[in-house]
């Protein structure tokens, strides 16, 4: 049905950033839509995870695991606009 093809695409695209006119606000993880898809009248912005610390695009990637660690994820942004994002499981894979 439509609730695992939802869960299935928020899965994927997972974990998902929140932002608010253009300014990051926090993340959304899988926990967070594994305990909420079923509320439907729970909001973003009282669920979502804090926002997570951004790393300009330059920043060396040995010292990442330490970040990613702490947060799950870090923002990378190239000229203070957020391009991308590495989670933890990115970093296993790299090794």
């Amino acid at each position: 049905g439509d609730h695992r093809d939802l869960h299935s695409f928020l899965h994927d695209a997972l974990p998902i950033s929140v932002f608010d006119e253009g300014e990051l606000k926090g993340l959304v993880t899988i926990d967070i839509v594994n305990e909420y898809t079923e509320r439907k009248d729970t909001k973003i912005k009282n669920v979502m995870n804090p926002k997570p610390p951004v790393i300009d695009f330059e920043f060396p990637a040995n010292a990442l695991s330490q970040l990613t660690r702490i947060s799950g994820c870090v923002l990378v942004e190239k000229n203070s606009k957020i391009i991308g994002i590495i989670t933890s499981s990115d970093l296993l894979k790299m090794m």
